[in-house]
């Protein structure tokens, strides 16, 4: 069981950490959607450049068209938030595929077989106590014990506990109980 709690806390745990980073990761995104065509262009022309070469004119217009905050913006600190944001997404993801292979893993079962076989001990010995209870029964007959008397305990009984109903009726239709080899002799 430690070993499904351990992905699911490191998801928590980086779901806060990508909580407090979306925020900056969306208004930077959208941040670089106001910015004008004209801009975009010098952009897409820049091709990664450090300096794109542009008139001192053409500069002012573009500053002045271009919003305030994407114009202050500091572009490596920024770059390193985009960058440990998708980290935080890649680890994220690899919390959630170990934690579903662990499920798969584990066939998502969580005892639940235990609890069924147990059930099914529980009903076979309560087959055998009816059993045996017939049996005693019957030899009371023989020996000419009084079954009525115990009939009568048994309905007073039963009137005061329910617990005593027909138990047949529950069953696990799906538990499938492991079929077990019996050794060749011979």
């Amino acid at each position: 069981m430690k070993e499904l709690q351990d992905p699911c806390k490191s998801l928590a745990t980086l779901q806060i950490a990508r909580d407090l980073r979306n925020d900056s990761a969306q208004q930077i995104a959208a941040l670089l959607a106001e910015l004008p065509p004209a801009t975009r262009k010098y952009i897409d022309e820049s091709d990664g450049k450090k300096e794109v070469d542009i008139s001192e004119d053409r500069a002012r217009d573009l500053s002045i068209q271009t919003n305030d905050a994407a114009l202050d913006l500091d572009i490596s600190d920024q770059i390193a938030n985009i960058r440990v944001f998708a980290g935080i997404l890649q680890k994220q993801k690899s919390a959630r595929q170990l934690l579903i292979h662990l499920l798969t893993k584990s066939r998502c079962q969580f005892g639940s077989n235990e609890a069924a076989e147990a059930f099914g001990n529980a009903q076979r010995a309560m087959g055998e106590l009816e059993k045996r209870k017939q049996i005693i029964q019957d030899a009371m007959e023989l020996e000419g014990a009084a079954v009525e008397d115990l009939e009568e305990e048994e309905k007073d009984g039963d009137n005061e506990d329910n617990d005593n109903k027909d138990n047949s009726e529950l069953t696990l239709d799906w538990y499938k109980p492991p079929v077990e080899k019996k050794a060749r002799t011979g």
